[in-house]
């Protein structure tokens, strides 16, 4: 199984584990991406510096949200 291929199968993981405790798996999403984003920030980079212009990378772009707070 390829790096990918796990931790694709461990984001599903948590995925459905978060959904089985009645967690919004929505709101895991945007947070753990924006969280992602922030700590790339310190570097002066992007979540969406690997594909930029993709359709992947305008989603990500889209959920990123500024004003989250834990």
């Amino acid at each position: 199984m390829s790096t990918f291929a796990k931790s694709v199968d461990e984001i599903r993981r948590a995925i459905m584990r978060e959904h089985r405790a009645g967690i919004d798996v929505g709101e895991l999403l945007v947070a753990a991406v924006t969280a992602a984003d922030r700590q790339l920030a310190h570097d002066f980079r992007s979540l969406t510096d690997n594909r930029p212009g993709s359709w992947e990378a305008a989603l990500v772009a889209q959920v990123i949200e500024p004003e989250w707070v834990e």
